[in-house]
């Protein structure tokens, strides 16, 4: 986990990648680590309001290539197998929540590669900024802890989540 990286955390949106990814995730929990291993979330929503509304109308119009090419590189590169080739697709960085009526970032750290409208050097810096405020803004976020016969659902377009790898001993979860 820790060869090439400083941190278990990976902020995203489930297969974001597809041309039309999921509205509800739902996990449950058969064996998860004694303590540890929780779940945090963090509002997409409360994001985009964060931001000031010259930010908002600059991003609004802009779309970002979702891929799941480098994950099935890794997937093969370690042994995994390719259960279907991957893809690509482009979504709206800023899109409205089809229920809520509401704008919201999309976001994945884990699968999106740049935003099509800009220079790759602007494009890293705008996603930069929008990840690290989903990353750090503890007030954007809350946190599911888990043990077994926990249940949670999500909505994949209001939230991203990460995984907490925070045990020492190698565990099922």
């Amino acid at each position: 986990m820790f060869e090439d990286n400083v941190s278990s955390v990976r902020w995203h949106s489930d297969v974001s990648y597809e041309l039309q990814p999921p509205s509800y995730t739902f996990l449950s929990i058969l064996e998860s680590p004694e303590s540890g291993g929780d779940t945090t979330f963090a509002d997409s929503i409360e994001a985009y309001r964060r931001l000031s509304p010259s930010f908002q109308e600059f991003i609004s119009g802009l779309h970002v290539i979702h891929s799941s090419i480098e994950q099935a590189d890794t997937s093969k590169r370690n042994g995994g197998i390719q259960r279907r080739s991957p893809v690509t697709h482009v979504h709206p960085l800023v899109r409205e929540h089809p229920v809520l009526k509401t704008k919201s970032l999309y976001l994945n750290q884990g699968f999106g590669r740049r935003i099509v409208e800009l220079k790759k050097p602007e494009s890293d810096a705008i996603l930069n900024f929008l990840f690290n405020l989903v990353n750090n803004a503890h007030d954007l976020q809350l946190r599911a802890s888990w043990e077994p016969g926990t249940v949670t659902i999500w909505d994949n377009r209001r939230v991203n989540h990460s995984a907490v790898i925070d045990w020492e001993v190698q565990s099922p979860r």
